[in-house]
């Protein structure tokens, strides 16, 4: 069996591909191809979470409520490899293809690397490796969006934590260094074909998939609601004891859904800036996988304007799009206990004629 481990890289299109690979996991079955089921929404985050060090993600673990504590790693891990056991000895696969972006966003050394290929080793060791990367300062503002969904308290204008992946010359270094290089696809994102699900199946070595139904799948912010929320989560933290927040309930939705302004944007300078430190493990990469190329990506910078961060203003206008939302559902409550009430009045009614009845002719 061969093993078709899709690493990431995050912001290139991941979401879209596991989607239609889990739309298709069918019909690939028939295919001789296995996209297991069941190990995270629909790529395999619990996979990953068995597969790394127990010391690593476990935050992640734990807000899952996969692993209350150190002690059941064990246990956990034992049954993830149980139940992907049964799938592999169900379908008897020629492929079996596994994806998710945490195998490229959390092993930060081949050590770590190593540890995939160790929880494989009773079933293959034929593996190929498909990642895809994009643009660091494309990839940094479209992370931003994620990050500060989640726990980030910094606006863009002062954010500057750049996640150790995007140095895509080490980390895929890592992975060569323990699969060796002949055995890594690396794709530029966006696919220069245009089409995303055709340029992954090729480099899997897979058939064809259908697109998938229509999803609007991970949504960004545009750049007003992100700083609202960056402030937001100063007072309102996403996990109070490791639990989510309830008082956060609907609220990143709420941002994406009037999110219909300019978009996260850092400015011609700090992309620059921001490439120029990538240059050298750009040229790395261009040389060692695409030696056709005269550059890694297209270089092209945007140059549109830094929009102006949330101010007073802006906080009332949210204050007021969430009371009347709010407004409309509780008319909407009240319409419908007030039905309800002469339902109930009517159901009393019909009660009371019934018994009536009964006594006058029983």
């Amino acid at each position: 069996m061969r093993i078709v481990l899709h690493i990431g890289f995050e912001k290139t299109g991941t979401t879209t591909i596991q989607n239609a690979m889990w739309h298709a996991a069918k019909v690939l079955r028939r295919q001789g191809v296995l996209y297991p089921l069941g190990f995270g929404r629909r790529g395999h985050e619990h996979l990953a979470l068995a597969m790394i060090a127990p010391e690593l993600m476990t935050d992640i673990r734990y807000w899952q409520q996969l692993v209350q504590n150190p002690d059941e790693f064990p246990t956990f891990r034992a049954d993830i490899r149980e139940r992907l056991g049964r799938q592999i000895a169900r379908v008897k696969p020629e492929t079996m293809v596994v994806s998710t972006e945490f195998l490229s966003s959390r092993l930060e050394d081949a050590v770590a690397v190593r540890s995939i290929k160790e929880f494989f080793a009773p079933w293959s060791d034929d593996f190929t490796i498909v990642a895809g990367i994009r643009r660091q300062d494309d990839t940094f503002v479209s992370h931003y969006s994620t990050t500060v969904k989640g726990n980030c308290d910094q606006r863009l204008d002062v954010y500057d934590q750049r996640a150790f992946w995007l140095d895509y010359d080490k980390v895929l270094g890592d992975w060569a260094e323990v699969f060796g290089a002949e055995n890594l696809v690396i794709r530029t994102f966006p696919p220069e074909g245009g089409d995303l699900l055709k340029e992954f199946t090729d480099a899997c070595g897979l058939p064809d998939i259908p697109s998938p139904p229509q999803e609007h799948l991970n949504p960004s912010l545009d750049h007003l609601n992100a700083s609202l929320l960056a402030d937001l989560n100063k007072r309102l933290p996403t996990h109070v004891d490791m639990a989510p927040n309830p008082a956060r309930a609907g609220l990143v939705d709420f941002l994406e859904a009037r999110s219909n302004g300019p978009k996260l944007e850092i400015g011609l300078a700090a992309r620059q800036a921001l490439l120029d430190d990538y240059a050298e493990g750009n040229e790395a990469v261009r040389a060692r996988f695409f030696p056709d190329r005269a550059t890694l990506f297209a270089t092209d910078l945007s140059d549109a304007p830094v929009p102006e961060m949330a101010g007073y203003e802006d906080a009332l206008d949210l204050v007021i799009d969430i009371w009347s939302e709010r407004a409309e559902v509780m008319a909407r409550l009240h319409e419908a206990e007030r039905k309800s009430a002469r339902g109930r009045i009517r159901a009393l009614k019909n009660l009371a004629r019934r018994i009536l009845r009964r006594w006058r002719f029983g």
